[in-house]
């Protein structure tokens, strides 16, 4: 069987640096690329981002619970795997937020949500847990005996 006899392929990000999937990724064009776990890829340079911007792909959508935590280009990373004809230079947020050398920009950091309100949709755990049915928990006993001869 080839890949493309599948509808869904599901791999992991450390299996994107494997030969095999190196090969998969360059001579694959794909309808769609899902990655869950997002922020995964928020170090542009890292070697698991390079492999996944590798994918070609008419789709993409990340989904992330934590899309920056220390600096805005963190968030870049992410925004140009998505759009990287838009996003392509990093030093827009590069100066605007690092908290690590307590920069904040407060005008920046207000442009940077409304960019963000375009392209994102946040969901709070609130919402979500409303929709969700209860939960439903079976507890199954097995019993067997150990024999060791």
């Amino acid at each position: 069987m080839k890949v493309l006899d599948y509808d869904i392929i599901i791999t992991t990000y450390e299996m994107t640096k494997t030969k095999n999937m190196q090969h998969l990724i360059r001579s694959t064009y794909f309808n769609y690329v899902v990655l869950d776990e997002g922020h995964i890829i928020k170090g542009a340079d890292s070697l698991i981002s390079e492999q996944v911007r590798k994918f070609h792909s008419r789709n993409k959508l990340i989904l992330t619970g934590t899309p920056l935590q220390n600096n805005l280009v963190e968030l870049h990373s992410i925004l140009n795997y998505l759009y990287p004809d838009l996003f392509t230079d990093d030093s827009f947020f590069r100066n605007a937020f690092d908290i690590t050398r307590n920069v904040i920009d407060k005008n920046m950091l207000l442009y940077a949500n409304k960019v963000l309100n375009l392209f994102m949709l946040r969901r709070y755990k609130e919402e979500v847990e409303r929709l969700m049915p209860k939960k439903i928990e079976t507890k199954v006993r097995s019993y067997f005996a150990l024999y060791v001869g």
